[in-house]
């Protein structure tokens, strides 16, 4: 078995080189996480894809919520992203999309 300081040294340098920030990535990581371990209601390939696109919303996230630090910015994004996904996927197939939206948007 190899030895996993090179796994996170090479990791590490990945990061330096092209620029990824390391509290972003985990931040936005655990937030996309969180919603896929606790949602028991998909499978686990169904929750497997709907991991890595809430992972790169919550990565990107924090240059819309600039009030809060990056890290907890990523974390949010990442949540909110694949709750409000699969939440509108869920109005789209039962066909209450209008009902859906005036939930949302509030005159």
């Amino acid at each position: 078995m190899d030895d996993p300081r090179g796994y996170l040294a090479a990791g590490l340098m990945m990061g330096f080189l092209t620029g990824v920030q390391g509290g972003q990535f985990l931040g936005a990581f655990m937030g996309a996480l969180t919603f896929v371990v606790l949602a028991k209601d998909y499978g686990k390939t169904e929750r497997a894809l709907l991991l890595f696109p809430s992972w790169t919303v919550g990565y990107y996230s924090p240059g819309v919520l600039t009030a809060i630090p990056a890290e907890i910015a990523s974390f949010v994004g990442g949540l909110l992203c694949i709750t409000l996904s699969v939440s509108a996927m869920s109005a789209i197939k039962s066909g209450r999309v209008a009902d859906w939206l005036a939930r949302r948007i509030k005159p």
